[in-house]
């Protein structure tokens, strides 16, 4: 079977289609609750006389409206992804981001009273055991006390956002899998979709590798205009609500989203950019495997070898026995996801480009959407989405809907640790040079682009959301700035490509969450750490493992750290991972 045909999710465990009525009899009851919840609740939750046991129901409810309105909009969304232009997608998601809006209005006092409640109080319920499962949940809510607005004004920014910061996202999503890039394959023009472009990035075939470059940043460039107004309206939005809430650093936001502190997050940057000479010793190498004085642009992604295909069977026995090898059960669960059709990996026109898994509540299976393209790159891509998956698996068995989703610097290690447990196999299976190569390449490259690349990401947007807070920013300026973060990297170990200062626009994370992208970097680095452990320990490692993926987002990263013997604020572990990136580019080099 290439390229996935006919490999489609079943999403009726949500609902049976866009016009179920279950879906609007769901959205109703969510409604119910949510003003039951406000007559129980009103006035009694900053009293100094609330209980832990008050408390505790009270998270119990409010959890069972979130419920309701997360099983909709994920329905909806998951439609809107698998063709971005379903009108009808389009019509349901609008209308329960407004319905949304005024369900979650109702319960917005519930989490300034939280706010409100007297330090010994709170102090108090927090560390009572039957809060005990929500303690580190209600610390981190804690933070954002000294920005909260009245109960006013938060809801305005709810219904504001439906048609401002939502609504700009949902354009960005729709307008981008509208692009078709037109190339000369084989003396034929064709229009592939950007999953099936990009793809090409990786040929053995260099002047097919430039036309896919040329053809990939010319409709980019093409539709820099528009993109470049949607990016500065929504750094604005942004700016403009850090204003009205007392916020100075831009990025505080994301760091209470992912419990962290600011002094971590510069730690772990700051270790990345030190290694930045890591990036260019390994793509001045990777010049001489291919032959070449010095890499192009467009050879950045070429493979060290020649690309074989891997049907989408042949990548998915790859990935079952790679977690099979490591522990029985997670071979199970990850086979559950192609046998009971929790998968979408076919590609098709206005199918929404790269992949994600989405874990919607506790007691449900997660969803994964892929484009698959029988490239080794799709196989690893398999192996990552579902890894998030079983960690969703396992935090769905333990936690309530509050404590289920790992903040976002967590998100990412099951799904990376997949990818090294797929990578290990493939080395040790390996019967040439050559394969092992590749191997090894892909692994230093998956390393650089999840680490030192999505970093670089971060100091662009920075400076971007920076200046933006004075004047607009045109294209032209985005590029620039573009080029000045990405030459730092790559130094002179890569010639850009003129074109290519226009790969800001196409990277989602800008536009649908605010300095999203250093949890790859963090995710990264601490499963290199942690895969150290497995090693050191063997299958002692495995319940260790098991509880971390259970503990779903209980814990900060600081107190998940420490419970497997990391300290996350030592530069010292940072740098553990790029010895091994470094051991990587020596047995490379031996190869070569």
């Amino acid at each position: 079977m290439e390229k996935a045909k006919g490999v489609n999710w079943d999403l009726t465990f949500l609902y049976d289609s866009l016009r179920d009525k279950k879906i609007k009899e769901d959205l109703e009851k969510a409604k119910q609750l949510a003003d039951k919840f406000e007559e129980k609740y009103r006035g009694r939750i900053a009293a100094e006389s609330l209980t832990p046991a008050v408390l505790e129901t009270a998270l119990k409810d409010i959890e069972k409206v979130y419920s309701l309105m997360i099983k909709t909009r994920s329905f909806s969304h998951l439609r809107f992804a698998e063709n971005t232009g379903n009108m009808d997608a389009q019509s349901l998601l609008l209308n329960l981001q407004k319905e949304g809006a005024e369900i979650q209005n109702k319960l917005v006092f519930f989490n300034l009273e939280l706010l409100d409640i007297p330090d010994e109080t709170f102090k108090s319920l927090v560390d009572s055991k039957q809060l005990a499962s929500y303690k580190y949940w209600l610390l981190n809510l804690r933070k954002w006390k000294p920005y909260k607005l009245s109960e006013k004004e938060e809801q305005i920014i709810n219904i504001k956002d439906i048609t401002g910061k939502n609504a700009n996202v949902q354009l960005h999503d729709e307008y981008t899998a509208s692009f078709k890039f037109p190339i000369e394959i084989e003396g034929e023009v064709k229009t592939p979709t950007e999953s099936e472009v990009v793809a090409l990035f990786s040929s053995d075939d260099r002047d097919l590798r430039k036309r896919a470059f040329d053809s990939f940043f010319d409709v980019f460039g093409e539709n820099s205009l528009v993109l470049a107004s949607i990016f500065n309206t929504l750094i604005n939005d942004h700016f403009l609500e850090c204003k009205r809430r007392g916020i100075e650093d831009v990025m505080e936001t994301a760091y209470i989203r992912d419990n962290v502190s600011k002094e971590l997050i510069d730690t772990l940057m700051g270790v990345v950019r030190d290694n930045y000479p890591l990036v260019q010793r390994y793509y001045k190498l990777k010049a001489g495997l291919l032959n070449l004085k010095k890499l192009e642009g467009y050879d950045r992604l070429a493979p060290v070898a020649k690309e074989v295909k891997i049907p989408f069977e042949d990548g998915k026995k790859m990935v079952v026995n790679a977690y099979t090898d490591f522990d029985g059960e997670f071979g199970t669960r990850i086979e559950r996801f192609f046998d009971e059709k929790w998968i979408d990996a076919e590609i098709r026109p206005k199918k929404e480009s790269g992949a994600f898994c989405a874990g919607i509540l506790p007691e449900l299976h997660p969803a994964v959407l892929a484009n698959y393209n029988d490239r080794l790159e799709d196989v690893f891509t398999i192996a990552h989405e579902l890894g998030h998956g079983v960690h969703d698996l396992y935090a769905g068995e333990v936690q309530s809907l509050l404590t289920y989703h790992p903040p976002l610097v967590l998100a990412e290690t099951a799904s990376i640790f997949g990818e090294m447990l797929l990578t290990d196999k493939l080395i040790k299976e390996a019967n040439t040079d050559e394969l092992k190569k590749k191997v090894l390449a892909r692994q230093l490259e998956d390393v650089f682009n999840t680490v030192s690349r999505q970093v670089m990401y971060v100091l662009f947007e920075k400076e971007a959301h920076g200046i933006s807070r004075k004047r607009k920013l045109s294209k032209e300026e985005l590029s620039e700035l573009w080029g000045k973060f990405e030459g730092e990297l790559y130094g002179d170990s890569i010639n850009p490509h003129p074109k290519q200062n226009y790969y800001w626009a196409r990277v989602g994370h800008f536009f649908f969450e605010n300095f999203y992208c250093y949890a790859y970097a963090f995710g990264q680095l601490f499963v290199l750490g942690l895969y150290r452990q497995y090693l050191n320990k063997g299958e002692d490692f495995i319940p260790l493992y098991k509880d971390l993926l259970r503990a779903g987002g209980q814990f900060p990263p600081a107190i998940v750290g420490k419970n497997i013997g990391i300290d996350l604020t030592k530069p010292d572990f940072w740098h553990g991972g790029f010895d091994y990136v470094k051991n990587l580019i020596d047995e490379l080099e031996k190869l070569a």
